[in-house]
């Protein structure tokens, strides 16, 4: 069993590989049915809310994002096709969004070389999770950084993230 140590939090908290995996296990699975607000308002409960209050701000002039659903199939490893909400700056990527059962997941890849800067943005370090390292290109590893959302409370660190995300080049 892989236990994923988050390389920003100064504690011993650790995840393993199969906490990990419930975690970002996406609900949304079949590939024939679109995603719709009474779907979404059902499988997150009271944090629908928090969802639509978040795609707001997202799409906002501040923010200037667009949220697109589309269907892929193993976007972030086995057994993870789903209906995932591509939410992009422009034609970037800045992070995927998956539903889940009461929240939703939202998940950036960062190259490895980025890890130092985002430890120097001012956020709680609990908030989210940072995932082992992965390459698809020898020369280009990525990490993970994942938060659960079922609160307006985290929309601070998310923000944060968000803005350094769309700084990138």
């Amino acid at each position: 069993m892989k236990i994923y140590k988050n390389p920003l939090l100064n504690s011993n908290v650790e995840i393993t590989s199969e906490t990990l995996k419930n975690i970002l296990k996406p609900l949304l699975s079949d590939p024939n049915v679109k995603p719709t607000n009474k779907m979404l308002k059902n499988i997150l409960g009271k944090s629908y809310s928090v969802f639509e209050e978040l795609s707001a701000i997202l799409t906002n002039e501040k923010y200037s994002l667009t949220l697109n659903w589309n269907y892929h199939k193993n976007i972030i490893g086995p057994d993870t096709s789903a209906w995932y909400c591509r939410v992009m700056f422009k034609k970037k990527t800045t992070f995927w969004l998956s539903i889940s059962e009461g929240y939703f997941v939202i998940t950036f890849f960062f190259l490895v070389r980025h890890l130092a800067e985002i430890n120097q943005l001012e956020t709680s370090k609990n908030s989210f999770i940072v995932g082992e390292e992965f390459s698809r290109d020898p020369k280009v590893v990525y990490f993970p950084l994942v938060f659960t959302i079922n609160s307006n409370e985290q929309f601070n660190d998310l923000l944060k993230i968000v803005d350094f995300k769309k700084r990138l080049k």
